[in-house]
C-alpha cells in the first residue's frame, strides 16, 4: 500500500508539472473545417495568455479528416489542437472509409460557440415560409417539373444532412446540388441556379441583411438574436428539424487530463471576456462554454442523431 501511495503521489506531482509547463513551445491550432476567423482571433488572445506563438493552420481537404487526422496522431502533449465543427460527428456517420475515428482518438476539450443554420433561398423564388417551400415542391413534382433543389458543400456535409432531414420529415424530394466550396454554392444561389442551401449564419448573415437572398427558417430551438424575428422550424411545424452548429477544440485521446483542463479553463477565460464576445458577435458567433465531459454528451447525441437520418437515407461517402 505504501508503494501504490508514493507511486499515486509521483505521478499527481508529474501531471501537475505538466500543466505548470504547458505551453513550452509553439501551438498549432489546426482548421479542419471551416471557422478560420474565430480561430484567428483565439489564437490571438491564447498566445497572449500563454507566451508562446499560436499558429492557426488551414488543412481543410477530405471535408477536415485530414486536419483531424494529423491532431490524432499528434504528440500527446497540446501542442497540436484541432478546431472542430458540428460537421465532424456527421462525417463520422457518413464515411466508409476514415483516416482517423472521431469519437474515439480525439478528446473534446471546450465548446467555445454555437451557431444557427439558416434555410436561405433565392430572393425571387415564391415562398415565404417552410411550408410554402413544402408545397412548391410537391407542386412542381406532381406536375412533371424537376422540383426543387438545394446547394451544398459536399456529400456528407451539414448543408447536405440537414436538406436530407426536411426530405424525411416533410416526404418531399429536394434534389441534392453539391459543390466543392462555399462561396461557389452561394454565388449560384443568387443567381438562381440552385434555389436554396442550409447555412451557417455567420456565412449567410450579411447576404441577408442585404435582401441578396431570403431567410426561410433557423435550426435552434429559440429565435437567433441576429435575426429575431426568423421562425424556427419548430414554430412552422417541424421540429424534428431543430439542431445547432458548433464550433470547439479537441486534442489527442492520450492527452494527460490536467492539460486538457488548462486548455479548456483559458479558453472559457477568453470567451467570457465581454471584448471578445463584442468581436465575436460582428462575426455571428454565439459565444458559449461547455466543459469536456458536456462536450462529449453534446457530440454523441449529435453523433446518434446524424446516423440515424442518413442511415435511412442510405448516405455514404467514400
Amino acid at each position: 500500500m505504501k508503494k501504490l501511495f508514493i507511486l499515486i503521489l509521483l505521478l499527481g506531482h508529474c501531471y501537475l508539472g505538466l500543466a505548470a509547463d504547458f505551453p513550452n513551445k509553439p501551438i498549432h491550432i489546426i482548421v479542419g473545417s471551416g471557422a478560420d476567423q474565430i480561430a484567428r482571433l483565439l489564437g490571438e488572445r491564447l498566445s497572449a495568455a500563454w507566451g508562446q506563438p499560436v499558429i492557426v493552420e488551414n488543412r481543410l481537404a477530405s471535408g477536415g479528416m485530414v486536419a483531424a487526422d494529423s491532431v490524432a496522431k499528434s504528440a500527446p502533449d497540446g501542442s497540436y489542437i484541432l478546431l472542430s465543427s458540428s460537421a465532424y460527428p456527421i462525417l463520422q456517420a457518413t464515411r466508409t472509409k476514415m483516416p482517423v475515428n472521431f469519437l474515439e482518438d480525439l478528446t473534446p476539450v471546450v465548446m467555445f460557440s454555437r451557431s444557427s443554420f439558416i434555410l436561405v433561398t433565392n430572393k425571387d423564388l415564391p415562398v415565404s415560409n417552410l411550408n410554402d417551400i413544402i408545397e412548391l415542391a410537391k407542386k412542381t413534382k406532381e406536375n412533371g417539373g424537376r422540383g426543387l433543389n438545394y446547394a451544398s458543400v459536399g456529400p456528407g456535409t451539414p448543408s447536405h444532412i440537414a436538406g436530407e432531414m426536411l426530405n424525411q420529415e416533410a416526404n418531399i424530394q429536394l434534389t441534392h446540388v453539391p459543390y466543392k466550396n462555399f462561396p461557389t454554392a452561394v454565388t449560384d444561389l443568387i443567381s438562381g441556379e440552385v434555389q436554396m442551401i442550409f447555412a451557417p449564419l455567420s456565412a449567410v448573415l450579411p447576404l441577408i441583411k442585404d435582401g441578396k437572398i431570403k431567410a426561410i427558417a433557423v435550426s435552434t430551438d429559440k429565435h437567433d438574436p441576429y435575426l429575431p424575428d426568423l421562425q424556427t422550424f419548430a414554430e412552422q411545424g417541424h421540429p424534428n428539424m431543430t439542431f445547432i452548429g458548433w464550433n470547439g477544440f479537441h486534442v489527442t485521446a492520450k492527452t494527460p487530463p490536467v492539460i486538457i483542463q488548462k486548455i479548456y479553463l483559458d479558453t472559457n477565460k477568453i470567451v467570457s471576456d465581454p471584448e471578445f464576445i463584442a468581436k465575436a458577435k460582428l462575426m455571428g458567433y454565439q459565444l458559449i462554454s461547455l466543459n469536456p465531459k458536456e462536450f462529449s454528451e453534446q457530440q454523441e447525441k449529435d453523433f446518434k442523431k446524424f446516423s440515424e437520418i442518413t442511415k435511412k437515407a442510405n448516405i455514404k461517402v467514400e
